[in-house]
């Protein structure tokens, strides 16, 4: 007898019910002559437990998490030797519950999660019959077409899901236990973890469409939801977190969690709160912004906590598309060997570290707003925005708006939205106020307000926004000559530079002076995709005796126009004749003009051309090239000279 005769001997059983109860000698002696009381053990071994139809069938991903809350609560109504199995749309066995005493018996039958219990690897039963015929189904003893099933009643009622069997849920006791009413039982269960499949899917959806990650915590502090993107943004491993303790995945005992920590204990809600957490074994903390809502699904307690997680990255970047400013300068990037420059930018380093406002000082050219981004990306604000502006750029009315925002209606033509300022783009973030200088009086009022209170009203507004931003000003301006004057307020310059750092001018640094223009030729022939060009050994002592009034800028701008205007591999100093207007009227030591090979380096050239010069005086060449003898006895062991 094949598994379809089987099958048609099984129908027509249940057309009458009277047959059941003296099923014919006929079909048993068929039975036991076929399948020798059911399929060898082979077959009924266990199985690895895996379940490929899983990749096919998105819904029975989740299917354990939706069904194992409803399944623990109906196994409390069922006899102890009752079990109840959940099965893929493959018959697969996905979970057991039953005692452990039933979980050994049905183990001797091969009976365990992993194994397939389809109609051409174990024979026909119950869960088979009821995937195929995708209706609920009763199987008793010798209706079951395979060992395991003689001895029990199953009463298995299908999945259903957007009219597909996506699994089926079976109850599973002793024949001389059975009971009709059973797979009512069954079916129910079916059709509630099949209308929540749906709602879960639906979740799914949602989870997979929000970059916000979502953590749902419950009154004892375990988790009983926690969204794909929460496990991205927090690099927490996907793994079953249902009912984890929170404090396995932000633990408690680090202090840069007790932040995070207090705000969760205190329960209160809070919006968009900017956290630092440190999560499982990760060493780097991580920013993000939180919104903690909490629901009083009881009287009188606080039992639910909703926390959305926000990455600060992205808040960043959707930041600098709306301002159009980051941070992409590094002190790594800052070319400069000059002792005094080092001490700067050592300074500056150390200054980073702390929450202090600094005021850059430094002639207009000499790289402030370049050191302003060096230091932001060198803080512990380095996540958060970086915001420039540029105070002598904006029209007077325009300046406190642009800084603070505005209302609607604060004042003609002004947006019907209003608009968000410069310090709310840069709340956790810096804030680089460019030539604070050229601020008007009216308007250092409201910046040292702000500075003190730590939050700003927009204009036309009566709302205070908190605010937490580290301001960086520069200006090239004496700002204390400009205190006397009564241009500039004492105590903002005060607030201002509670650390202040002076740039030395590029005349003060002649040492730097090639290695900055091998630093522009190399990054300019790059932009203009040409070939690679150097200068002329007489360019370099031209170079070193220039005033650059315009500093590191005018000497950038000086190469660009060059490396444009000259169709050779080397710039002489014929070319840029014209772009030092100046040199004319300063005294420039004569040297002879010597052959340059294009692919020598231009350092190597000068030194030979200087050493010619001098009569190969050490001292008068090292004060000519700007650098002292020991490092000129270095570039002449480092060329062989």
């Amino acid at each position: 007898m094949d598994i379809h005769q089987n099958r048609q001997y099984w129908q027509k059983l249940h057309l009458d019910p009277n047959l059941r109860d003296n099923l014919s000698t006929e079909i048993k002696a068929s039975w036991e002559r076929s399948y020798n009381y059911g399929v060898s053990p082979e077959l009924l071994s266990p199985l690895k437990v895996s379940h490929p139809e899983l990749d096919v069938h998105p819904n029975l991903g989740y299917m354990l998490d939706v069904a194992q809350p409803l399944t623990e609560h109906m196994r409390k109504f069922l006899p102890e030797d009752h079990s109840i199995l959940l099965f893929s749309n493959q018959a697969y066995i996905m979970d057991i519950i039953a005692s452990d005493d039933v979980k050994m018996s049905l183990e001797k039958y091969g009976i365990q999660e992993g194994v397939c219990l389809a109609e051409n690897v174990a024979g026909t039963n119950a869960a088979s019959l009821g995937i195929v015929l995708a209706k609920p189904v009763q199987v008793f003893g010798y209706e079951s077409f395979c060992k395991f099933g003689i001895n029990y009643a199953a009463s298995f009622a299908p999945i259903i899901d957007r009219k597909k069997v996506v699994g089926g849920i079976a109850i599973l006791g002793p024949l001389e236990a059975y009971d009709s009413k059973l797979l009512g039982m069954a079916d129910l269960a079916a059709y509630s973890i099949g209308a929540r499949i749906g709602v879960q899917r639906w979740s799914y959806m949602i989870d997979q469409s929000s970059s916000d990650g979502v953590l749902a915590v419950n009154e004892q502090g375990l988790i009983f939801y926690m969204s794909k993107q929460c496990h991205r943004i927090l690099k927490f491993p996907e793994q079953h977190t249902y009912k984890l303790p929170l404090t396995a995945v932000i633990d408690p005992g680090r202090p840069e969690n007790q932040y995070f920590w207090n705000i969760l204990n205190n329960n209160h809600a809070i919006i968009d709160e900017s956290v630092l957490v440190s999560v499982g074994d990760n060493k780097e903390p991580i920013n993000c912004n939180m919104t903690i809502n909490l629901f009083d699904a009881s009287v009188g307690e606080w039992s639910v906590k909703i926390i959305v997680i926000q990455e600060m990255e992205r808040i960043n970047r959707l930041i600098r598309n709306y301002s159009g400013n980051s941070a992409r300068i590094t002190f790594h990037d800052i070319v400069g060997s000059n002792p005094q420059f080092n001490n700067t930018i050592n300074h500056a380093k150390r200054s980073a570290g702390t929450r202090s406002n600094i005021l850059l000082l430094g002639e207009s050219g000499t790289g402030k707003d370049v050191l302003a981004q060096a230091i932001h990306n060198e803080s512990p604000r380095r996540n958060g925005p970086f915001i420039a502006i540029n105070c002598a750029a904006l029209p007077r009315e325009l300046i406190a708006s642009e800084l603070f925002g505005y209302d609607e209606g604060a004042f003609t033509g002004a947006k019907r939205s209003g608009n968000i300022g410069k310090f709310e783009l840069a709340h956790q973030g810096t804030i680089f106020l460019d030539e604070i200088g050229d601020m008007p009086l009216d308007l250092q009022a409201m910046l040292l307000r702000v500075i003190e209170e730590k939050n700003i009203v927009r204009l036309g507004g009566n709302k205070s926004i908190a605010v937490n931003v580290r301001i960086i000003a520069a200006t090239n301006k004496d700002l204390e000559l400009e205190v006397e004057r009564n241009n500039f307020r004492r105590d903002l310059y005060y607030r201002l530079g509670v650390i202040k750092i002076v740039i030395p001018p590029l005349r003060e640094r002649p040492e730097d002076i090639f290695h900055l223009s091998e630093h522009f030729m190399q990054m300019l022939c790059r932009r203009f995709n040409l070939p690679k060009k150097t200068l002329a050994p007489d360019v370099i002592y031209a170079f070193q005796h220039y005033n650059w009034p315009g500093n590191i800028r005018e000497l950038q701008n000086v190469l660009e126009s060059s490396i444009q205007w000259s169709s050779e591999r080397v710039i002489t100093r014929e070319q840029i004749e014209h772009l030092l207007p100046t040199s004319k009227s300063v005294t420039l030591a004569e040297i002879d003009t010597i052959s340059t090979i294009p692919d020598e380096p231009s350092e190597l050239q000068f030194i030979k051309s200087c050493l010619e010069k001098y009569d190969y005086n050490k001292s008068k060449t090292a004060k000519a090239l700007g650098i002292s003898r020991k490092t000129l006895y270095k570039r002449l062991v480092k060329y062989g000279l």
